[in-house]
């Protein structure tokens, strides 16, 4: 008698039964890994967000100018929670033009926010911090102060840096780029 050749019911069975286990490991793990890109798609875009933001605060700071004494209003001053300058690279504005501008710390949602307006405008919501944050103000010798100018006979002039400091966070330095001391009245410029 001739034997004949082929599979088994077994045989199929076991091989449908691999087959399957395997095809919704696949899928386990291709659905695993759309969703870790998503999470590293939306980190790299808030990443981004927040390195732009950076660099904006750091255009408009970094261009603070010093002012004449006679010119108070544009005076650069700054507290723990708060700044106020005049910058010839605003965010909003062209460049070049003269802006009174304002950033300011604010709680929000167990955080810091970090907030920027411009003139009268309303503020904007431009980087969040860890919890405690404060403004940090360097002079030209290296001195730290929790306020700027630090005493009377110093308004107008800018200091060195400006420091962001907040709990959980790398500090964030804004280093201001033009003179230190005013060379004449904004007053004809505005």
């Amino acid at each position: 008698m001739k034997r004949l050749t082929g599979f088994t019911l077994m045989e199929v069975l076991v091989v449908l039964v691999l087959v399957g286990l395997t095809t919704s490991l696949l899928f386990t793990a291709i659905f695993s890994a759309g969703n870790i890109f998503s999470r590293l798609d939306s980190a790299n875009d808030y990443v981004n967000k927040e390195r732009s933001a950076v660099r904006w605060l750091r255009s408009a700071i970094g261009a603070s100018l010093a002012v004449n004494k006679k010119d108070a209003a544009h005076f650069f001053v700054g507290t723990e929670t708060a700044i106020e300058a005049t910058t010839m690279l605003s965010v909003f504005s062209y460049p070049g033009k003269l802006v009174r501008f304002s950033v300011r710390l604010e709680e929000k949602d167990g955080g810091m926010v970090l907030q920027y307006a411009e003139g009268l405008s309303s503020f904007s919501d431009f980087l969040a911090l860890g919890s405690n944050a404060k403004f940090e103000y360097v002079n030209s010798r290296g001195a730290f102060f929790s306020a700027w100018p630090p005493e009377p006979g110093l308004r107008g002039l800018l200091p060195s840096n400006v420091v962001v400091r907040s709990q959980g966070k790398i500090p964030i330095y804004f280093d201001i780029l033009l003179r230190r001391q005013p060379l004449e009245d904004l007053r004809d410029l505005l």
